[in-house]
Parts: C-alpha cells; structure tokens; sequence
C-alpha cells in the first residue's frame, strides 16, 4: 500500500476513537497553560476577488498537528534514549496521553516508517508544524511577497475597565497572499502576577487571500488556583500572525502581520470585591 493511501486509511482509525481535530477549527497550544481568562475566535468574513486555488491540506493535518504538539517532547526523548525497532515501542512514549495519540503516533509511523519518523522528529526540534510538513502530512506553501498580510482598525473595547470585567480585542486581518499552516498568539503584558500571559492557536488550514475577523476576548477575573492576580495599570497586548511557529528560525516560517493594542484597568468599585 502507497504511504499515501496508508495515512488516508488511518482516518478511519482515528474517526472511530473520535478524536480527529476540526479543520476549520483552531488548535490551542497544548504545551502552554491554557488560560481560562482569555477566549479566541477567527473567521473569515470574505474572499479576495482574486481567483482562489486552495491550500491542498491533507484533512490528516489538523490530527497530526494536534497529536504531535503535546507528543513531540516525549518522543524526542524516547528516540534520545536508545536504540528503539518498531513504531509500537516508540509510541508506548505517550501512551499515557490516550488512546487517541497513541493510535495516531502509530498510524504515522507505520505510514513512513520508524526510522523516518524518529529522523523527523530529531529536525523538527518541538516544532509540530514543521515535523508534519517533513511528513508530507500538511502541505508547504510559503509567501514569498514583501507583504503578506495586514491588521485593520486593532484595538481594545472597551479601553478601559473595572477589575474583575471583561475586555476584548477586535481586529480585522486582510491576508493577500496564500501562506501555509501557521498560528495566531496572543501575548499579554502588564501590571498582573506573571510575566505575561500568552495563548497559541495553531492554524492548520493556513491563510487564504481575504479578509478575517480575530477577536480575543479578556477576563480580569483573579484566578487564586493559578496564583493570577490582576492588579489595576497599563496592559499590553501584542498580536502575531504567522506562517508556520512564530519566531521560529526552520523552513517554511514567517510573521505575516503583526498588532499591539493596549487597555486600563482601574481598582474594583468596592475593595475586596470583583
């Protein structure tokens, strides 16, 4: 059987145990802390008018992305370790992660073998795009133009708000060159109890010329669990749109737009209380 038959095939493995991912969906970063006070949505809300050829994405490629971003590290580390003989042995990695990653670990190893597989897994260094794409699972298609995408009208609303409430970032995206699979991340700065707070959404499907609606969506609500205090100041938010990971330095990546907006949080109206 063709390897590409074989991963082809494999959709009826994964279909069955329920867990191949959207592919118009975005995938949250699994290797982060997924913040439970930021929401994020993107849709495309028109075409360009110029003639449209479709991104031809393997449907495999949002399971692969998704299956690979939290299963990289442990697989790098199993194939670091010794000599291993068989797609089994390597998977039993992450069997801890479930069924569903463990089967589709499987399903693309036996497709191109073990020792592709662990070759790949070596240069795509944690980077799950770039690993599917040396799969020949999600397909490459670089923007060589100078400018490949822009923001529109960013910017938080409402500017400034009490603790404890909500405040969302809208902004409009016109792609005019087609990209491949990328990413969206938010990154958040201010007067808070971390560093910063930042959120990936992978973008299996890539970017096709048009124009997006992106909205992050804010809550200053304390999060005592996660030690997340929100504490009245300046915050900054910083957007990145980009081909493949953002910031990464391997083939087929680049920022492709980029947006900085910024909101006030004032004290609660009474103290001690949100």
């Amino acid at each position: 059987m063709k390897i590409s038959s074989l991963i082809v095939f494999s959709v009826c493995i994964l279909l069955i145990l329920g867990g191949v991912a959207s592919m118009n969906a975005a995938i949250p970063m699994r290797d982060q802390k997924t913040h439970k006070s930021l929401s994020f949505t993107m849709k495309k809300i028109s075409d360009s008018t110029e003639s449209q050829k479709p991104i031809k994405a393997g449907y495999l490629c949002p399971t692969c992305i998704d299956i690979l971003d939290f299963a990289l590290a442990d697989l790098a580390a199993a194939a670091d370790a010794g000599v291993i003989g068989s797609c089994y042995k390597l998977c039993n990695a992450i069997i801890g992660s479930g069924t569903y990653a463990w089967e589709g670990c499987n399903v693309i190893c036996d497709a191109i073998g073990i020792n592709v597989f662990i070759d790949i897994i070596k240069k795509a260094d944690l980077d799950p795009i770039y690993a599917c794409q040396l799969a020949n699972i999600c397909p490459v298609k670089d923007c060589t133009a100078k400018r490949c995408a822009s923001f529109l009208n960013s910017g938080f609303i409402p500017e400034k708000i009490q603790h404890g409430f909500p405040t969302t970032f809208y902004s409009g995206l016109q792609v005019y060159n087609a990209s491949g699979p990328g990413e969206v991340v938010f990154t958040l700065n201010g007067a808070f109890s971390t560093e910063n707070m930042m959120q990936r959404f992978y973008q299996p499907n890539g970017y096709t010329p048009g124009t997006y609606s992106i909205k992050f969506t804010v809550t200053t609500k304390d999060d005592d669990a996660k030690a997340l205090e929100w504490l009245p100041g300046l915050y900054y938010a910083v957007v990145d749109v980009c081909e493949g990971v953002c910031g990464d330095l391997k083939p087929h990546t680049r920022t492709l737009a980029q947006a900085k907006a910024n909101f006030t949080l004032t004290p609660p109206p009474w103290p001690g209380k949100n």
